[in-house]
């Protein structure tokens, strides 16, 4: 833990002009950023981050006739071609390619949306994977990072790293070994990356980086302890049965589509509890020992009635929070949450609960800030004895 997450005095949004080709439309050899020009009249900023998907970014400019809108900022964006970096009290906390803009008459606003750079790997027009796909026996996050610089180094790639990422990836092993190999498959990369997920894989950004890690466990060190004190959400506990799992079944399908299933099968169903099976699938170009990992992770903390920490999807950290806002990486920075002692505030059944961030929004105007959090448990929560 370093310090507080505070309450910002200050945002300042830039327009970055990334440019890729010379005067005479020939490519050049890398995308080079030209400006870091502050938009003026900024009236609410907008921006989250997200394990595993696409973060987004909105920024409003007032129309209002005593703004400070300035036209010949405004006349010059081209989504893609323009992107957006948002500093926070001087921080870099968020940036990406613009995707769209919207200018409203009769005074109206003026809106800009950006997705992070993993937009450039998916939704319509994201670059697809044109390579032959065969690991067979590879960490989640090598095989992630492999996509994703074979992609964007062939010739297709107009300039080379054109979203301007590699130099700025960062990865983390996941510590698993798996058997991947589904072949030439013309899919996103983002949509590969979710594949990879299934196997311990954590994808997300932090500004320009992306974080190709392996997902936060109760193993991983602790980044902050929050407390009741710590956010405006209630905090529920559930002892609930319909979690249990004590037999694991991972369905691989067979590459003959008319040949059944190979079923792999972990655990044991002699337990107080009755057997309880839990089912997940994998995918036919697993191999053995990856499936079975599967069908062991598919009961990992539910052989008894699991506790389940929640939270509301919408809980709002207050400034005295003990932890920074580049601290929060989404899916990979562990936040345990404590509650202690009944009172006004605690629970009967005292918990110390490891969660991780699963998304993060946050919106300022001048003088206010909100910050959201989206957290969700990882495995089952320690009670806290009178002992401890």
């Amino acid at each position: 833990m370093s310090g507080e997450l505070g309450c910002a005095r200050e945002y300042k949004v830039e327009l970055v002009f990334v440019q890729v080709q010379n005067a005479n439309g020939q490519a050049l050899a890398a995308p080079v950023q030209w400006g870091g020009e502050e938009l003026r009249g900024v009236a609410r900023v907008q921006w989250g981050r997200v394990a595993n998907d696409v973060s987004e970014a909105v920024v409003t400019v007032s129309g209002a006739p005593d703004g400070a809108m300035c036209c010949s900022q405004i006349e010059k964006i081209l989504p893609h071609a323009y992107e957006l970096r948002i500093w926070r009290d001087g921080e870099l906390v968020w940036e990406g390619p613009i995707s769209q803009d919207v200018e409203t008459s009769l005074g109206g606003d003026y809106v800009i949306t950006a997705r992070d750079v993993i937009d450039w790997l998916e939704g319509e027009n994201g670059r697809p994977n044109l390579f032959n796909l065969n690991y067979p026996g590879s960490d989640p996050v090598t095989i992630a990072r492999d996509i994703l610089v074979r992609n964007l180094t062939d010739t297709w790639a107009v300039p080379n790293d054109y979203p301007m990422v590699l130099d700025y990836l960062y990865t983390s092993l996941a510590g698993e070994t798996i058997a991947w190999a589904p072949g030439l498959v013309v899919e996103r990369i983002m949509d590969l990356w979710e594949e990879l997920t299934d196997y311990g894989l954590n994808f997300t950004t932090l500004g320009r980086s992306i974080y190709l890690t392996g997902r936060a466990d109760t193993t991983t060190p602790v980044m902050a302890q929050l407390t009741q004190e710590d956010t405006n959400s209630p905090i529920v506990v559930t002892q609930d049965g319909e979690e249990l799992g004590n037999v694991g079944i991972a369905v691989r399908p067979n590459a003959d589509s008319d040949l059944p299933p190979t079923l792999f099968i972990q655990g044991s169903p002699n337990s107080i509890y009755r057997p309880a099976y839990r089912v997940v699938d994998v995918d036919k170009a697993v191999g053995t020992t990856t499936a079975r990992r599967a069908a062991q992770r598919a009961i990992a903390g539910r052989t008894v009635p699991p506790l389940i920490v929640t939270m509301d999807g919408n809980a709002q950290l207050y400034p005295t929070a003990p932890i920074q806002i580049n601290e929060i990486i989404c899916g990979w920075t562990r936040i345990d949450f404590v509650a202690a002692g009944r009172g006004t505030e605690g629970l009967c059944k005292p918990v110390q609960q490891a969660m991780t961030c699963a998304s993060m929004n946050v919106e300022w105007v001048p003088g206010l800030e909100k910050v959201q959090v989206a957290l969700v448990p990882l495995g089952a929560p320690v009670v806290i004895t009178e002992e401890a």
